[in-house]
């Protein structure tokens, strides 16, 4: 038998139409300084709603969060902001090929992010989002823990 995985979609609960990667600076850093910023996913529906998915805020470190931002009006921009925080997007982002929902990308994530406590540097908000594009077949490119910054993070901590 051909087992399948079917997403349900909830009643207020759009489909996914594409992910972009953002990123901001941290709430305790005066600037934003490449991978030491926070990192989330930007999804777009197919009925024209924006919503933020991130996890390990500066308030909700070891939380996943999905809230709706109507602070975006085109989708080629590369900045917005959204509860006074600049965010960094993606200009094209990821088309999904399956039907995907919203909080079935939440549910995804907190899956990803239940097993350890969030740590900054090893179990943070960077591999939670790009746990969750693996999952949905996305393409991840430079990963956070790749060897580029790995020895970038070594270097950094012979100049500490």
């Amino acid at each position: 038998k051909k087992i399948e995985n079917h997403l349900r979609l909830y009643n207020d609960d759009p489909q996914v139409e594409r992910v972009y990667v953002i990123r901001r600076k941290l709430d305790d850093l005066p600037v934003y300084l490449g991978w030491f910023a926070h990192s989330g996913l930007l999804l777009k529906t197919t009925n024209g709603r924006w919503f933020i998915c991130e996890y390990g805020t500066e308030t909700n470190k070891n939380k996943v969060c999905l809230y709706e931002t109507t602070n975006i009006k085109d989708t080629t921009c590369s900045t917005f902001t959204d509860k006074k925080r600049k965010w960094n997007k993606q200009i094209c982002g990821s088309e999904l090929s399956k039907k995907i929902s919203v909080n079935s990308i939440k549910e995804t994530m907190e899956d990803k992010t239940c097993k350890h406590s969030y740590w900054m540097l090893f179990w943070n908000c960077h591999m939670a989002q790009e746990g969750v594009r693996e999952e949905f077949g996305l393409k991840v490119d430079k990963k956070y823990m790749d060897k580029q910054f790995e020895e970038e993070y070594r270097f950094s901590l012979r100049e500490i």
